[in-house]
């Protein structure tokens, strides 16, 4: 197989033989050179805006639906818990004066439930 110059690091490297004229290799650094490139070179292309804009609209009227449902999903994973049964456990093995510290970080104001023991781990 012929070996090319990769344009970032001059190295040589074997093309993948899936990808035609590939000019950059396979290593991490190059692929961002080969990104970076790419999207400066589309920045201020104002005719391949206006073709993604078009793309986006026309799938938009084919799915209606789709933003309605995608908020209602994420709102759902993201919400915050209404009661104490919904909001996670956090549990804290506490000394002398720990809770006062605790309510002076704000990290009782957290939501999430805590269970704070003297000396003991109480499992759920």
């Amino acid at each position: 197989m012929n070996k090319k110059r990769c344009l970032n690091c001059k190295g040589k490297f074997s093309p993948n033989k899936h990808i035609a004229n590939q000019k950059y290799c396979s290593k991490k650094r190059c692929q961002n050179a080969r990104i970076k490139k790419w999207v400066e070179r589309h920045r201020h292309n104002e005719k391949y805006k206006a073709n993604r804009r078009e793309i986006h609209s026309r799938w938009l009227n084919n799915n209606p639906e789709y933003y309605k449902k995608y908020t209602k999903n994420v709102s759902k994973k993201t919400r915050t818990p209404k009661t104490d049964a919904e909001k996670p456990i956090l549990k804290l093995l506490v000394g002398k004066n720990v809770l006062a510290n605790l309510q002076k970080a704000k990290i009782v104001d957290c939501n999430c439930r805590l269970i704070l023991t003297r000396g003991k781990v109480i499992k759920d």
